[in-house]
């Protein structure tokens, strides 16, 4: 038994030879050092000066300017129509009836602040709402908004940046308000 023993001992079991094949985290290692060899290569090229080119110098030449023709100012003949006379509480304009047939005057209470975006809350103001307005097809409402100007300017927000961009325009008399590319005005649009 002892021989028998000593037997299984001596006796040598072979292990298999496991084939050395690329493993998945082999192939991502060798996908992102290439990666990264490349942005390398790509940041060196970057860094690289390269030699200017020769430019040649401008050569000045002299403009002589074209005589400009002065502007013609158009004068707007003054309107000899019919008016209606439009009062209420101290609020007084003629309304030619080629615009509107009349006008109607009322009262809009201070918007909410929290109804809404608080930038654009407006305060109290009167509004001029016209019948018999004399373009029957228009996207808004024909309407005039009164604002008084120094609690306009004295309340910030969006009613004191208007009316300052406002009062600005109409100071600079050089300022084409024909061809302006935006006016400002108030309320903002789709906000009443």
């Amino acid at each position: 038994m002892v021989s028998l023993i000593l037997a299984v001992c001596l006796v040598v079991i072979p292990t298999p030879a496991i084939p050395s094949a690329e493993t998945k985290d082999q192939g991502r290692e060798a996908t992102l050092e290439s990666l990264l060899t490349q942005q390398a290569a790509t940041i060196e090229s970057l860094n690289t000066l390269v030699a200017p080119t020769a430019t040649p110098m401008p050569v000045e030449t002299e403009l002589i300017p074209e005589p400009t023709a002065t502007p013609e100012v158009t004068v707007i003949p003054v309107y000899t129509g019919e008016f209606n006379v439009i009062e209420s509480g101290g609020l007084v304009f003629k309304l030619p009836v080629e615009v509107a047939a009349s006008a109607e005057v009322t009262t809009i209470l201070p918007d909410d602040p929290n109804m809404g975006w608080p930038e654009f809350a407006l305060l109290a103001r009167r509004a001029v709402s016209f019948t018999g307005y004399s373009i029957q097809n228009h996207f808004h409402t024909p309407v005039i908004y009164v604002y008084p100007i120094d609690k306009l300017i004295e309340g910030g927000l969006i009613g004191a940046t208007k009316a300052t961009e406002l009062q600005a325009l109409l100071s600079d008399l050089a300022h084409d308000r024909q061809t302006a590319e935006r006016l400002p005005f108030l309320p903002p649009f789709n906000v009443r």
